[in-house]
Formats: structure tokens, sequence, C-alpha cells
């Protein structure tokens, strides 16, 4: 979740 982290924005609304 490294990435998730630095990108918290962007990376999020592709987690969810």
């Amino acid at each position: 979740y490294a990435d998730a982290v630095l990108c918290n924005g962007l990376y999020h609304s592709r987690i969810m």
C-alpha cells in the first residue's frame, strides 16, 4: 500500500 500512501488522492479513487 506504499503507492496508495503517496498518491492518497488519485489512488484512493482507484482502490475504491
